[in-house]
C-alpha cells in the first residue's frame, strides 16, 4: 500500500480488497489517519505475515475493518475494545490465535466474522447483549465450552455459523424464537440433547450434522415455509421421520442419514417437494418399502435427484 495514501488529510474510506497487494498491512503512516478513517477494507491480499497492532485501538471513528485472508497471526489485541464506532469486523481466513478479547464496549456491532482461524477458549456470554448483531461467525476455530444461552437475546440475528469447533452441551432453546434467523450452522461439534422446535419463519438453512444430538426430529422444521437445506446427518436421532416432511415445499436437500430412525418412509410426491434434489436416509433402521411417490420423484427429476 503506498504510504502516501495516508497523507490524504480527509481520507475516510479505503477499499483495497481482492488484489495481490504485498508489503505491510499496517504501516506506521496509517495511524496518522486514526481520526478520519471510517471504513478500511483490505481482505484477500498477500500482505507480509504479521500481527494486528495494539495501535488499532486509536481508530475511534472506524466503523468497518475487513482484513480477512491477509496473513494475520498472533492474538487479537485487547485494544480492539477501544474502537467504539465499530459495526463490522471481518478477520476470517487468517491464523489468529488466543481467546476472543473483551468486546463489551462495541455496542454498535452488527457483523462479526472470524471463521477459519485458530481461536481458543469460550464464547463470551456478554456478546448476547448485542441485540443489533445480524451476522456472527466463529466457525472453523478451536473454541470450547457451551453456546451461551444469552445468544437467544440476539433478536436481529440473521446468520449464525459456529460449525467445526468443539462446543458441547445443548442448542439453546431460545434460538427457536429468533424471528429474523435465516441460517443456522452448528455442524461438527460435540453438541448433545434435543433439537429445539424451531419455528423461525425466515429460516432457510439449518445444519447440525456430526454431533451427538438425540431425541426425535421436530415436526416444526417441516412447517418452515422457507426451509431449503436441512442437514441432520450423523447424530443419534431416533423415532420416525415426521409425516409432514412434504410440507417443506422449498426443500432442496434433506440429510437424515447416519441416525437411529425407525419406521417406514412417509410417502411424498413431486408436487409436495418440487425443488428437492437430494434425500439421504441411509444408515438408519428404517423398514418397509420405498414409497411409490418417492420413486416417482426420482424418475421425474432424473440425474439431479439422489436418494440414499
Amino acid at each position: 500500500i503506498p504510504v502516501e495514501l495516508y497523507s490524504l488529510a480527509s481520507l475516510s474510506f479505503l477499499d483495497l480488497e481482492t488484489n495481490t497487494l504485498t508489503g505491510e498491512l499496517f504501516p506506521p503512516e496509517m495511524f496518522a489517519r486514526s481520526n478520519t478513517l471510517e471504513r478500511f477494507r483490505a481482505s484477500i491480499n498477500t500482505f507480509t505475515p504479521g500481527t494486528i497492532p495494539t495501535e488499532i485501538g486509536n481508530f475511534l471513528k472506524l466503523e468497518q475493518i475487513w482484513i480477512a485472508s491477509t496473513n494475520r497471526t498472533g492474538t487479537i489485541p485487547d485494544e480492539i475494545n477501544l474502537m467504539v464506532s465499530l459495526e463490522n469486523i471481518a478477520f476470517s481466513d487468517n491464523s489468529l490465535t488466543g481467546k476472543i478479547p473483551d468486546l463489551s464496549a462495541l455496542t454498535l456491532l452488527r457483523k462479526v466474522v472470524m471463521f477459519n482461524n485458530k481461536l481458543t477458549g469460550t464464547l463470551p456470554a456478554e456478546l448476547g447483549n448485542f441485540t443489533g448483531l445480524t451476522d456472527f461467525s466463529f466457525a472453523e476455530n478451536e473454541l470450547t465450552g457451551t453456546i451461551p444461552d444469552s445468544f437467544s437475546n440476539l433478536s436481529d440475528l440473521e446468520e449464525l455459523f459456529l460449525h467445526s469447533n468443539e462446543f458441547r452441551g445443548s442448542i439453546p432453546t431460545g434460538f427457536a424464537a429468533l424471528s429474523n434467523l435465516k441460517a443456522f450452522d452448528v455442524e461438527n461439534n460435540d453438541l448433545t440433547g434435543k433439537i429445539p422446535g424451531f419455528n423461525n419463519t425466515k429460516l432457510s438453512f439449518f445444519k447440525a450434522s456430526n454431533n451427538d444430538l438425540s431425541g426425535t426430529i421436530p415436526a416444526t422444521l417441516f412447517e418452515l415455509e422457507n426451509i431449503r437445506n436441512l442437514y441432520l446427518s450423523n447424530n443419534t436421532l431416533s423415532g420416525t421421520i415426521p409425516l409432514n416432511y412434504g410440507n417443506a415445499t422449498e426443500l432442496i436437500d434433506l440429510y437424515l442419514d447416519g441416525n437411529s430412525l425407525t419406521g417406514t418412509i412417509p410417502n411424498i410426491t413431486q408436487v409436495e417437494l418440487p425443488s428437492i434434489t437430494e434425500i439421504l436416509l441411509n444408515s438408519n433402521s428404517l423398514s418397509g418399502d420405498v414409497p411409490d411417490g418417492l420413486c416417482g420423484l426420482r424418475s421425474a427429476l432424473a440425474e439431479q435427484f439422489t436418494v440414499l
